[in-house]
């Protein structure tokens, strides 16, 4: 069910979006639990975490939204890649996040 492509992150969102435009419903459980262990508790941006994590949110746009909605909401998509061009340059990783979006 998973997309293999995405590798780490954002394949829930995939996932949820996909069964969505199928026509299913879904629905938020309040009380779920879910220990996520691994890298927790780590405060050091990892490059992988960027690259995978600013590509994969990318991927979920051009993938799952009808060509419609993105070009409905261009510019905000085109905001938030200006946004995320000006944090990343600030933490001297703007190379990772260019390779995510090449």
């Amino acid at each position: 069910l998973l997309d293999e492509d995405f590798h780490l992150y954002s394949e829930d969102l995939d996932l949820g979006l996909r069964i969505r435009l199928a026509g299913h419903k879904l629905a938020y459980v309040s009380d779920a639990v879910l220990d996520h262990i691994h890298g927790a508790s780590s405060k050091k941006v990892r490059n992988r975490a960027i690259f995978y994590g600013r590509r994969n949110e990318l991927w979920v746009v051009v993938k799952d939204w009808p060509a419609p909605v993105i070009w409905r909401h261009l510019h905000q998509i085109l905001l938030v890649q200006l946004g995320e061009i000006i944090r990343y340059t600030k933490m001297l990783k703007l190379h990772v996040l260019l390779a995510a979006k090449v």
